[in-house]
């Protein structure tokens, strides 16, 4: 990219911009560039398209220019800018947690599906492995009257989770707790009492974090990631708490890997969950699993999966 003061506009940096990423081998790169172009200019996007002919200032170029050159070494954009949004909601990142994606969305899509069958009414949910907080502060929008316990192991991500809490305004609903997995819930006197349990656990076999896309195996936080040898050490660990921790009735509702759908649900299915199911994501991969802690004879329908289907995806 040329020097600022030599004519530049708005839309010369954007053009520059993604054939530096696109170079780099990014998919994204129109996106990403127009992305870190417009949080450079301190600009919405309505903003930047109607000013793409005129010239930027020196300083807009020159955090461009530091923007796009760490996006380049494969840095990922949200990382970069500090911030993303989930759910419609602004959320804050950091290098100690996964970065929020709409794949994960999947999970908050999955228990309003579940609450609104039958009447079924949520009261206290459990986020486990909450990261960033993204699926407490959204289900605490979508779920006004719920109390949500977020729980994590590290105290560097329930710093982050609890900025973000707090800038959604619902810190009087979501208690940040920590510990490992359900540790922190025995405490509380929690145990049979949770209408809900949601999850976005280490889920990768350990052996394929190095293959990922550089912006997750090089700029992630591994401990995140993975999930043992098989990918289901954690996710094992999850349903055996959930368990104990859900109420008779209540809903396990997680994310998995493309390829575990089956055999997440034989777990669930021999640690005696009834209606499992797994409804894919907008690539139409397997991706969130929901299963129901059984309550007598009372059954639901399958969660996210077809009629007559446990997993239409898998």
């Amino acid at each position: 990219m040329r020097r600022s003061g030599e004519g530049l506009t708005f839309q010369d940096l954007r053009e520059r911009g993604t054939s530096v990423l696109r170079d780099s081998g990014i998919p994204e790169a129109p996106r990403d560039a127009f992305l870190l172009l417009q949080n450079a200019a301190g600009l919405d996007a309505a903003g930047l398209l109607a000013r793409l002919d005129q010239p930027p200032s020196d300083n807009a170029v020159a955090l461009f220019r530091g923007f796009v050159a760490r996006r380049a070494e494969r840095e990922p954009a949200a990382m970069i800018l500090g911030r993303t949004e989930f759910w419609g909601i602004p959320i804050r990142v950091a290098p100690d947690v996964l970065i929020p994606r709409p794949e994960t969305e999947g999970i908050v899509e999955e228990a309003l599906h579940l609450s609104a069958r039958d009447g079924v009414v949520i009261r206290t949910i459990a986020d486990i492995g909450t990261g960033s907080g993204c699926l407490a502060v959204a289900l605490a929008a979508e779920f006004p009257d719920a109390r949500i316990f977020a729980a994590d192991i590290s105290g560097s991500a329930l710093d982050l989770a609890r900025t973000n809490v707090e800038a959604a305004g619902v810190s009087a609903r979501v208690r940040v707790i920590e510990g490992d997995l359900f540790e922190p819930m025995g405490s509380l006197s929690l145990e049979g009492g949770i209408d809900l349990v949601v999850s976005n656990p280490p889920y990768v076999r350990r052996g394929e974090i190095d293959s990922l896309a550089p912006e997750v195996s090089r700029w992630e936080p591994r401990a995140a990631l993975d999930g043992g040898p098989d990918g289901l050490s954690v996710i094992r660990r999850l349903i055996e708490g959930a368990r104990r921790f859900l109420r008779p009735g209540g809903f396990l509702v997680f994310e998995i890997g493309h390829d575990q759908g089956q055999g997440v649900l034989g777990l669930l299915e021999r640690s005696g969950f009834v209606d499992g199911a797994v409804a894919p994501d907008l690539a139409g991969l397997p991706r969130v699993a929901a299963a129901r802690r059984p309550e007598g004879n009372a059954r639901l329908a399958s969660p996210g999966a077809r009629k007559g289907q446990e997993c239409s995806v898998c």
